[in-house]
C-alpha cells in the first residue's frame, strides 16, 4: 500500500511539473540560429518536456529546428519587441501542455512568423489536474491593450498541425474566448500549401483577416456545427486554390460529416476525408510507438 501511495504521488509530482515547466530561452548565442545547438539556449541545454520553449528577450532573430523534440510549451515570441522567427524543416514537436501555446503575445509591433516544411505539431494538452481553461490553443497573434498588436504568419508546406484538445486561434482581444480567430486591423495570415492540414476542435469568435488553402491542404474542425464558418466565407476570408469562398459556392468545399467539418479544396470529396483520417491515424500511430 505505501509503495503505490509513492508511486502514485510521483505521477502527481511529474504531472504538476509538466503542466508548470521552466523557461528555456533561445538566444542565438553561437549565431547558426539550430535549435539543436545547446550553445545557443540561455542555459547551454536543449529544452526537454518540462520546459517552455523559445521565450525570448526583446530583439530579432531566427531559429531553425530540424529533429524530432517533446517539449512542454512552446511560445515563440513572448515579451518581445523585434521580429522572430522559427522554420521547422523535416521536424517534429510534440507539446504536451494544456496550457496555450503562442507564435506572438505580450509583442509590440514586431512581426513573428512560423514555417513548417515537411513537419508535424502535436499539441496533446495532457490533463494534470491543473485547474485552466486553456486546453491546448495555439495562438497566432494576439492583441493587449498595453502591448498593442503585432502582425502574425504561419506558412506550411506539406505539414501538419494537430490540436487534441484546443483551437488554432488568432485572439482579438485580452478575452481568451476566441478559437479560430483572425485578428482585426493588422495583417495576421495562415497559408498551407502541398497538402498541408490543421485539425482543431472547433472555431468561434471570427474577426478579420486571410486563411489561404492550396494544393491539396485543408482544416478539419471536430465539429459538425460551425456558425463562426459562414462568417469566414461572408467576408471572403477563405481563399481556396485562388478562389474565394463565398456563400454559393459553399458547398464546393465545406463538407459535414457524422463528427467534424472540413474546408477543402473542390470538390468535397469522401475519398480526400478517408485520405484526413488515414493521416490522423499515422500520426497518432507515429507518437505512440
Amino acid at each position: 500500500m505505501n509503495k503505490m501511495k509513492w508511486i502514485a504521488g510521483l505521477l502527481v509530482a511529474a504531472a504538476a511539473s509538466v503542466s508548470m515547466g521552466a523557461d528555456a530561452k533561445f538566444l542565438n548565442t553561437s549565431g547558426d540560429g539550430r535549435w539543436e545547438n545547446p550553445d545557443n539556449w540561455e542555459l547551454g541545454v536543449l529544452p526537454t518536456d518540462q520546459d517552455n520553449a523559445f521565450r525570448v528577450n526583446p530583439g530579432s532573430l531566427t531559429c531553425t529546428v530540424s529533429s524530432s523534440n517533446t517539449i512542454n510549451n512552446l511560445r515563440i515570441n513572448e515579451g518581445g519587441a523585434g521580429g522572430v522567427t522559427l522554420h521547422m524543416d523535416n521536424a517534429w514537436l510534440t507539446i504536451l501542455t494544456n496550457q496555450w501555446s503562442s507564435l506572438a503575445y505580450n509583442v509590440v509591433g514586431a512581426p513573428s512568423t512560423l514555417t513548417m516544411t515537411n513537419s508535424t505539431i502535436l499539441h496533446l494538452a495532457l490533463i494534470t489536474g491543473v485547474s485552466t481553461n486553456e486546453n491546448g490553443h495555439f495562438n497566432v497573434g494576439h492583441y493587449r491593450s498595453d502591448c498593442g498588436e503585432t502582425t502574425s504568419t504561419l506558412i506550411m508546406d506539406n505539414s501538419h498541425i494537430i490540436l487534441e484538445r484546443g483551437s488554432l486561434r488568432m485572439i482579438p482581444n485580452t478575452s481568451h474566448v476566441s478559437d479560430l480567430v483572425v485578428d482585426a486591423g493588422i495583417t495576421n495570415t495562415i497559408t498551407l500549401n502541398n497538402g498541408s492540414s490543421i485539425e482543431t476542435s472547433h472555431m468561434s469568435n471570427m474577426d478579420n483577416g486571410m486563411i489561404y488553402l492550396n494544393s491539396g491542404s485543408y482544416i478539419k474542425s471536430r465539429s459538425t456545427v460551425e456558425p463562426q464558418l459562414d462568417v469566414l466565407i461572408n467576408n471572403g476570408w477563405i481563399v481556396v486554390d485562388g478562389v474565394t469562398v463565398t456563400p454559393e459556392n459553399k458547398s464546393n468545399y465545406v463538407y459535414t460529416d457524422a463528427t467534424s467539418t472540413y474546408v477543402i479544396p473542390e470538390p468535397a470529396t469522401v475519398s480526400l476525408m478517408a485520405f484526413a483520417g488515414l493521416i490522423a491515424f499515422a500520426v497518432r500511430r507515429h507518437f505512440c510507438k
